[in-house]
């Protein structure tokens, strides 16, 4: 089914001025909005309506005056350039709100206070002033408060009357307070995209000077003819561009809902920031516990590990003390009358002191009774002798390894003639020598001797000489001095004294350190068997 056209309401006024084409074809109520469709049926009934055989009688004079006003209306409104020309000459208050007008809606400071007051989370914030300081806004900066119901009062008006002469058809309302934030954009959008139709061709400054298209001879006469007819135009279409652009920016300046979007966006702006901060803070605060934690973690470790060898540095000192001081007890005990009335000989005495475990020792001292302790003494020297003897045949069994490391290394015998090459090759390429020991081996012969092999017998036969100076020069001075062979076989000459007692002596001196110098030789002369004060004395002085 075809769509039914929407009827036309035509009012016929006999009394309307003869220069109103709208009127006169009875469509004043519609004006410029009209399309060319309504005022080709506007114009059938007001034909019918006014033709002098059909008017009302009273009217029939005007009926035939005006019958041929409607033609030359129709006429002109039916073509759409002399339509937009004849609309444009319609009387027209260009106006836009002045400052009076928007003086008058504008709100009192009392009220403006509470408007950009923000979420009392977001004030209480400590950075809440450097970021407000952040949120750039030009629009935020320039806003006026104004009464929100009269700045919709006075701005929708001019909005309406300017929008007559927009190229978009239907455009948009102002709304109010309840518009969507979406349609208040989409309006201030449009309106600074407002592009006019309208026509200045009539105004007498330039009216002299305008073209008729219409009576161009080609198409390129009439396109320099409309060219020229907007070269005359611009400064009052740049004046109407101007006028409606500062309407539109004194409205949006002032818009109630733009403020409030305003303060939401900043609003959201700054509850991001915050959220930003509180994220990092936690974030923060996690690094810090975990760092607490394993900070208390290896403190504990530390703690524990120093205790530990607090510990073993406790007990390594304790053993030391008692293998210095329980040995020198034992000999404090044995030095004692009734042992040295008893069995008991120096040498036995060290054998336990060097050889017996502090265990063993200890349980000596510990017996009740001397008959107990000299017992025991008796049954921890025979363990004694026997950890002497295993220590004889394991330093035996070394020394045996370590000779036949020596032989391994030096390879086998050396002769005289191999010696003699080597000694004389070892002067000839002293310390420092590039390559001094395979020129040694090429000396010696390489397929008799390796590197190592010469460097084991330089060794050998270096330590060899050492130990023979030594011997050498041993031997010269006991025969510069015949008098101390003589004093040897003195038994009370300080020269007199067993190994055993030698450490006994050193074991005492270290016990008694901190004693009295009264106390201290006597003390002495109690832990080394065999001796007295006098000759301990000269013993520390030889």
């Amino acid at each position: 089914k075809k769509k039914k056209k929407k009827e036309i309401e035509v009012i016929v006024d006999w009394d309307c001025d003869l220069d109103d084409y709208y009127a006169l074809l009875g469509i004043k109520q519609y004006e410029m909005n009209i399309n060319q469709d309504g005022i080709k049926r506007a114009y059938r009934k007001v034909s019918l309506l006014m033709h002098p055989d059909k008017a009302p009688v009273e009217h029939r004079k005007q009926a035939e005056a005006r019958y041929k006003l409607i033609q030359k209306a129709f006429d002109t409104l039916s073509d759409p350039y002399e339509k937009q020309k004849y609309d444009s000459q319609i009387e027209f208050d260009d106006s836009i709100p002045d400052v009076i007008q928007m003086a008058n809606i504008a709100l009192p400071n009392k009220d403006i206070q509470d408007l950009d007051k923000m979420a009392s989370e977001l004030e209480n914030d400590s950075d809440y002033e450097e970021n407000c300081k952040l949120f750039q806004s030009s629009a935020m900066e320039n806003r006026l408060h104004v009464k929100e119901d009269e700045f919709y009062k006075l701005f929708e008006t001019y909005f309406k009357k300017w929008s007559r002469y927009s190229n978009k058809k239907g455009l948009s309302t102002m709304g109010n307070a309840k518009s969507s934030d979406e349609f208040v954009k989409r309006f201030y959008e449009s309106w600074r995209k407002f592009k006019s139709w309208r026509l200045f061709l009539h105004e007498e400054e330039i009216k002299d000077n305008v073209m008729d298209p219409n009576t161009a001879e080609n198409n390129k006469e009439k396109k320099w003819m409309i060219k020229e007819n907007q070269m005359l135009q611009a400064p009052f279409k740049k004046e109407e561009s101007m006028a409606i652009e500062q309407m539109v920016e004194s409205a949006y300046i002032r818009d109630p809902r733009i403020t409030r979007m305003l303060i939401k966006e900043k609003e959201e702006f700054l509850r991001d920031l915050l959220t930003k901060k509180k994220r990092k803070l936690k974030k923060q605060r996690q690094q810090e516990e975990k760092e607490r934690l394993y900070k208390e973690k290896q403190d504990k470790i530390r703690r524990e590990k120093e205790a530990e060898e607090k510990k073993k540095r406790d007990i390594m000192a304790k053993m030391r003390a008692e293998k210095t001081e329980i040995p020198s007890k034992l000999r404090s005990l044995c030095n004692d009358e009734y042992f040295r009335n008893s069995h008991i000989k120096p040498k036995n005495i060290d054998t336990i002191c060097f050889n017996a475990s502090i265990e063993d020792i200890k349980t000596i001292l510990n017996q009740e009774t001397k008959e107990l302790q000299l017992k025991k003494f008796d049954d921890i020297l025979v363990i004694a002798k026997k950890v002497k003897k295993e220590k004889k045949k394991a330093e035996k069994e070394r020394k045996r390894k370590e000779e036949l490391e020596k032989q391994e290394k030096l390879g086998k015998p050396w002769n005289d003639d191999e010696l003699n090459i080597l000694i004389n090759a070892v002067g000839r390429f002293p310390g420092g020598t590039m390559n001094r020991w395979e020129k040694i081996q090429k000396a010696v012969g390489k397929d008799t001797r390796t590197v190592d092999e010469i460097i084991a017998k330089v060794k050998d036969l270096q330590k060899s000489n050492r130990k023979a100076n030594k011997k050498k020069n041993k031997n010269k001075s006991n025969s510069n001095s015949p008098q101390k062979n003589n004093d040897n076989d003195d038994p009370n000459h300080p020269s007199n004294w067993s190994k055993e007692q030698q450490s006994a002596l050193e074991n005492a001196l270290r016990a008694v350190r901190t004693l009295p110098a009264q106390e201290k030789w006597d003390k002495v002369a109690e832990m080394v068997v065999g001796k007295t004060k006098k000759q301990c004395v000269e013993r520390f002085k030889w």
